[in-house]
């Protein structure tokens, strides 16, 4: 069911097994090189867009709004967390907006659907935010005791739907058949694309965060839906006091009831995934979301011949593809090259879709100290770093996209529908999440998938007998000496070694004296240390 995303992800991580990962103090650091990053430090919004997140329409939910996600903030939303991680990092001016939205969520008719299907991913908006702001006492401490009770009900709401929906046990998955929400909605699947598996897993992870795994996973056990589903209602959260008892009032609907509800929820895992293991939880989404490598488009770049596209193609980058980052990286967005029921699929505005939720996810995460440092960590990192610069250079270059077998038009970066939620998202990742990571890749990540590919055969010594292994030797020895340069501060020697390094791999396949390593892993390694030069440079 998983898809491992060749050299990124540490063979060694794999068979130690990323679904149930060893604690961070129980990890062995390479050849004594840690990770090398800020000291798990967030960082702050852009000021400018953390004000355009202020003047922002507040988020709304409810299931007679158009466009099947049940909110007025789809596409455009996630100022609401922006917000939250500005307050965090101290800055005040945001203080009186996030209570103003948190009671306007917490009102009922506004408040999130929770039907743990295709909305799940924007209700994310506000469950990530209430994750993020509970950590703030001079906001949470503001709110009434009524309040308390009806935000831990939402999140709770967001648990159990979004567990049944996703979880091992559900029936309609065990059974085979169609997959159905809380109300009724065929419209799901657990395995689909990222937008779903990010929004409904994503929103296990977040109600994790925001209760506390341990009291997560007990509420889930000892589940009971008629008293739950009474509650909501008494609490006043209407609409997902509707979605629970959408079978009760709609016998005839396809909606689960309340006995299957908690059949699938009592003992949850998603994959084989237990809620406790959040880093696995986390691996699993992410090693899919990003799972492709990077290029212009569609079949290696060269696009999907479409008639009515510029140039008579489509699923590709309008221009600058000479120039675009990381090509042949892993860890470009899956939806640049995936399939839906038009066949070929390649779009930003799917990209994106799986985008904003794990960042989301991994923000809400991180905020409640879930985030374990270490390879998984790293490798998920690294990712997300390829990922996101793919996506923004796309944006900005312009994208051909192509979805349910059409040209659907080129999206640019300041597209009037999306430019806000983008401008929410870039921030999100460049000035909060990535200076937490610090260098990204780590230097530690970059040695320990040489070793994985050199054990892999993907990388080998270029000379014959004994001088081969010595040979793959010597380059190790250079990135672990890197790795220990930028441990110490001493960055221009690091890239030096680093840039040494790159100079003794041969990425054509005809290696000449100067080359130490060849192989079918040689070109991403070589892009790995580029860009770990360039993070280099850039700190």
């Amino acid at each position: 069911m998983r898809q491992w995303i060749g050299p990124l992800v540490s063979a060694s991580v794999v068979m130690a097994g990323l679904v149930g990962a060893a604690p961070a103090e129980s990890r062995s650091p390479v050849d004594g090189v840690t990770p090398v990053s800020a000291a798990g430090v967030l960082g702050s919004p852009d000021p400018e867009v953390v004000e355009r997140a202020r003047q922002a329409p507040l988020v709304r939910y409810h299931r007679d709004l158009p466009g099947g996600a049940y909110t007025n903030m789809g596409n455009s939303g996630g100022g609401a967390v922006i917000m939250a991680f500005a307050a965090l990092a101290g800055d005040r001016s945001v203080d009186e907006r996030l209570l103003e939205q948190i009671r306007y969520t917490l009102t009922g008719g506004n408040d999130i659907a929770a039907n743990g299907g295709y909305p799940a991913q924007h209700e994310l908006q506000v469950t990530a935010m209430f994750a993020v702001v509970k950590n703030i006492p001079r906001i949470w401490d503001r709110l009434t005791p009524a309040e308390v009770e009806r935000a831990d009900a939402m999140m709770r709401a967001s648990l159990v739907a979004n567990a049944f929906t996703t979880s091992d046990n559900n029936p309609f998955v065990l059974a085979g058949e169609q997959e159905r929400t809380l109300d009724g909605d065929t419209n799901v699947g657990r395995g689909w694309n990222p937008n779903y598996r990010e929004g409904m897993g994503g929103s296990v992870l977040v109600a994790s965060a925001y209760l506390g795994v341990s009291q997560a996973k007990d509420f889930l056990e000892s589940y009971d839906h008629e008293s739950f589903a009474a509650h909501l209602c008494s609490v006043g959260l209407d609409n997902s006091c509707a979605t629970f008892n959408w079978k009760r009032d709609h016998p005839e609907s396809l909606a689960p009831t309340g006995e299957q509800i908690e059949s699938a929820v009592h003992d949850w895992s998603l994959w084989g995934v237990p809620i406790e293991d959040t880093m696995g939880l986390a691996a699993d989404l992410a090693f899919y979301t990003y799972g492709r490598t990077v290029a212009c488009g569609l079949n290696d770049g060269a696009g999907i011949p479409v008639p009515e596209a510029p140039g008579g193609v489509a699923g590709v980058i309008d221009s600058g593809c000479e120039g675009l980052p990381n090509l042949g990286q892993p860890g470009m967005l899956l939806e640049f090259d995936s399939v839906d029921g038009g066949g070929p699929r390649s779009a930003t505005y799917y990209a994106f879709g799986g985008l904003k939720p794990s960042l989301f996810v991994q923000g809400a995460l991180i905020a409640n100290g879930l985030w374990e440092r270490g390879p998984v960590s790293d490798a998920i990192a690294a990712l997300v770093a390829v990922g996101s610069e793919d996506l923004w250079y796309k944006l900005e270059h312009g994208y051909r996209n192509y979805s349910i077998g059409r040209y659907r038009g080129i999206q640019i970066i300041d597209d009037p529908g999306y430019a806000p939620g983008f401008s929410y998202v870039r921030s999100l990742w460049r000035d909060v999440l990535a200076p937490y990571h610090g260098i990204i890749p780590s230097p530690a990540h970059v040695v320990r998938t040489f070793d994985d590919d050199v054990a892999a055969g993907k990388l080998v010594g270029t000379g014959p007998g004994e001088s081969a292994k010595q040979r793959l030797e010597a380059v190790r020895n250079m990135l672990v000496e890197a790795a220990r340069l930028v441990t110490n501060g001493e960055l221009d020697r690091a890239r030096a070694k680093l840039s040494e390094a790159r100079a003794r791999i041969d990425v054509t396949g005809t290696p000449e004296p100067r080359h130490f390593v060849t192989g079918d892993g040689a070109g991403v390694m070589v892009g790995l240390i580029e860009r770990l030069e360039k993070a280099i440079a850039a700190s």
